[in-house]
């Protein structure tokens, strides 16, 4: 059931957003979306992780083996080109994997098996990740519990 409401706040959140910049450090990654002429929604919503992140049409076809680190170049480059696309449609399977299809492609966010932080957030306003300082605060722990504050 938790599941549900995570997924449903998250597409309320996120669907028709614009993938908007990226920012990317050496073990972190910050997704910026833009939800433009929705009052009820923060203007500015933010992706962040540091585990495992694929852009692909396919998650069958992901190689979840494979060192992040290598394949790092080709995500941030796929992320480039999804720049000004909206996302159409946000799942979230039970382990908490997150999927955003954005244009034509899906972003996929994989929880790490050693993972000590939180696995993946997504917030408004700003990357704070004190859930007290959003009106929208949905992150994956890495205990596998979900946190969410939302209006």
């Amino acid at each position: 059931m938790k599941n549900e409401i995570i997924q449903s706040v998250l597409m309320k959140l996120l669907y028709g957003a614009q993938l908007d910049s990226i920012r990317v450090y050496k073990i972190f990654l910050e997704i910026e979306f833009n939800q433009i002429g929705k009052k009820e929604l923060p203007i500015t919503i933010w992706l962040t992780t540091n585990n495992s992140l694929y852009v692909n049409t396919d998650i069958t076809s992901i190689d979840r083996t494979a060192d992040y680190y290598e394949k790092r170049a080709t995500v941030i480059k796929d992320l480039f080109y999804l720049i000004g696309e909206e996302v159409s449609s946000v799942t979230v399977s039970e382990k908490g994997e997150l999927s955003i299809v954005i244009g034509d492609k899906t972003l996929f966010l994989f929880r790490e098996e050693d993972e000590f932080e939180e696995v993946w957030e997504v917030m408004d306003n700003s990357t704070s990740n004190d859930s007290r300082d959003h009106n929208w605060y949905i992150a994956l722990c890495d205990d596998g519990d979900f946190v969410l504050t939302s209006p």
